[in-house]
């Protein structure tokens, strides 16, 4: 009997950098050195960021519209209608 192999197949992954890796490992090194008082500071200074209602939703809409838009044009110009399986 062979012994299972545990070892992840990367060939069939996104790849590429993971943009939480430098927030990940300033966790760990707030809370390395300083424990659970460096990680609450860390998150004290990253997180204070006050803005108006009409600024979330601003940053909400506006991908959604620009995708939108971006489709209708795609499709004035002459691209196929998606299928269903494609949505």
């Amino acid at each position: 009997m062979k012994a299972p192999n545990f070892t992840p197949d990367l060939r069939h992954t996104s790849g590429g950098i993971n943009p939480l890796g430098p927030a990940v490992a300033a966790l760990i090194v707030a809370g390395g050195f300083y424990g659970w008082r460096g990680i609450r500071e860390l998150l004290a200074r990253c997180l204070p960021w006050h803005a108006g209602w009409s600024d979330y939703l601003i940053a909400i809409l506006l991908p959604v519209l620009l995708v939108m838009v971006a489709a209708m044009v795609n499709l004035l110009l002459g691209a196929p209608h998606p299928t269903t399986a494609q949505l």
